[in-house]
């Protein structure tokens, strides 16, 4: 970990905790150096002062959380690639911190960080920041393979809500055979993914934009072609049978005065209010923000 070493400000080690039912559950540990900068960081955080935050970074340029606060400063100045270049140094000075035995890729969902002790959470908060700077640059595939790795790690718990934004990424990196397989399949979360109100739209809207793409290239039958199409409606009435507030929010995000203006959408209006669980009414608030656009394109509301 000559990187993680070089500012002289300590690293951090991956601990093999335990390993049960196949899976090898895994922390992050700060050495006893690293502890004493940490706390330096925690005592100029708590200041609220940006200019003690950039001393502090100036003197230990691979602090992890100095290079994630420098980054949210850059970001709220629109300095979005000098931020990007921060987080990905914070997610490397982890990288390499990574146990021997620490082997994401060989067997996918066979090793857990067990998000338990601070240094955990600052890493997940380096993923997701890294995921967002990756998809902010047009980079959605990449995006989508992070939060792929942000999952496995946490399938059981999902600390960064990474079921609320997979299937977005899905959709924009066309990956539309995966995103069905994988809501289909995605058993981990206490809740199935398929249940997720943000995952039935997404795969409807995935099974509707995967049979145009198919059907562009001619070789399909007219029968294959219209059994497709009514498995994709079939997928959409089950969305909005299941979670009818969703059309609400959704409809309001991409045209708000339509519902006055198009008697077409009139029925909306006379339907009873939400009964859903506050978590459910959240998901459903962030997918119609996030994903209204791609519902938005033209294709997509003449195919209704």
């Amino acid at each position: 970990a000559a990187f993680a070493r070089g500012g002289g400000g300590g690293a951090v080690n991956m601990v093999l905790k335990h390993t049960s039912q196949g899976k090898s559950y895994f922390t992050f540990c700060y050495d006893l150096q690293y502890a004493s900068t940490e706390r330096e960081f925690q005592a100029c955080k708590n200041t609220l002062d940006p200019r003690a935050m950039a001393v502090f970074h100036h003197h230990n340029p691979f602090h992890a959380g100095g290079n994630l606060q420098m980054a949210e400063i850059h970001l709220h100045r629109g300095e979005f690639k000098l931020a990007a270049e921060l987080i990905e140094r914070a997610v490397f000075f982890y990288e390499k911190g990574y146990h021997p035995k620490y082997d994401p890729i060989g067997r996918t969902g066979a090793v857990r960080l067990l998000n338990q002790r601070a240094e955990d959470r600052e890493f997940l908060k380096a993923l997701r920041r890294h995921m967002q700077c990756v998809a902010r640059r047009g980079c959605v595939r990449a995006a989508l393979e992070v939060c792929k790795y942000a999952l496995s790690l946490t399938a059981e718990e999902d600390p960064l809500c990474v079921l609320s934004m997979i299937g977005f990424y899905a959709l924009r990196a066309t990956e539309y055979q995966w995103l069905m397989e994988f809501v289909e399949t995605f058993t981990g979360y206490p809740i199935p993914a398929k249940w997720f109100p943000n995952l039935m739209f997404n795969c409807a809207l995935a099974a509707k934009s995967g049979r145009k793409k198919s059907s562009g290239g001619g070789r399909e039958s007219s029968s294959e072609e219209a059994k497709e199409k009514q498995s994709a409606d079939l997928l959409l009435e089950a969305a909005i049978r299941t979670y009818p507030e969703a059309v609400k929010a959704l409809v309001e995000e991409i045209d708000s005065k339509i519902v006055q203006t198009d008697t077409r959408w009139e029925f909306i209006t006379k339907w009873p209010s939400s009964t859903a669980s506050p978590f459910v009414n959240k998901l459903i608030r962030i997918f119609a923000a996030r994903c209204s656009a791609l519902w938005r394109a033209p294709p997509v509301r003449a195919d209704g």
